[in-house]
């Protein structure tokens, strides 16, 4: 590619295109193939068009293309974003209920420490966290809320992962409705914690198999 921004083949020379699509070198190596049907040369250029189009993607495993152009990916992408936006208001609404947010006050129970909440890893916040679906009001146990707070006494801070009932048993004294604004896009589902969901040396997660029909 030349400095500015436009592919360069090294065998035509021509413009907009590379070595590994350039027709002259194709047509060049049809050519020798049919003059001698034993041309090492050729025969390689061949095999090797051939394994590139049996390429495997990483994310979805299907033949043909890559994880770059992958459309399952795509999907997916959308299916969570959609997913975040529908159960991202019952977190907020459990917030309010309990009076967490930036700026409450919170008691470790381990320690004791009264602490005041100065920011929520936002991102981290997901389906996980909203009721179950019987509608029993219970909150997963197993999923818990990152914050950072800041002990009263002596100004240290601390990163805290409570559950959601933990956090209704440990607020103090609520914080205002400007504590629970969410950075812009969270509500919506377009922040989330990437490498959670497409960490580039896995491959699909079972959440988007078992759920999103519309990628299969």
């Amino acid at each position: 590619m030349s400095w500015s921004g436009t592919v360069r083949c090294t065998n035509c020379y021509k413009t907009g295109h590379n070595r590994r699509g350039c027709p002259v070198l194709h047509e060049r190596m049809k050519e020798r193939l049919a003059q001698d049907a034993d041309d090492y040369r050729a025969k390689e250029y061949f095999a090797a068009k051939a394994r590139g189009k049996k390429r495997t993607c990483s994310y979805c495993s299907n033949e043909g293309h890559n994880r770059r152009t992958c459309t399952v990916i795509q999907k997916d992408k959308t299916f969570l974003v959609d997913h975040l936006a529908t159960a991202r208001p019952h977190i907020m609404q459990k917030f309010a209920e309990i009076g967490f947010g930036i700026g409450a006050l919170v008691r470790d129970d381990h320690w004791g420490y009264v602490c005041l909440v100065e920011n929520i890893d936002w991102a981290e916040l997901t389906h996980d966290h909203v009721p179950d679906e019987m509608g029993t009001g219970d909150y997963n146990y197993a999923k818990r809320v990152p914050f950072v707070a800041r002990k009263i006494t002596d100004g240290q801070r601390y990163s805290f992962n409570m559950t959601l009932n933990e956090l209704a048993k440990s607020v103090l004294s609520p914080t205002n409705k400007d504590g629970r604004r969410a950075p812009q896009g969270w509500s919506q589902g377009t922040i989330y914690e990437e490498g959670n969901w497409f960490d580039r040396s896995d491959s699909r997660s079972y959440f988007f198999v078992e759920n999103n029909a519309l990628s299969s």
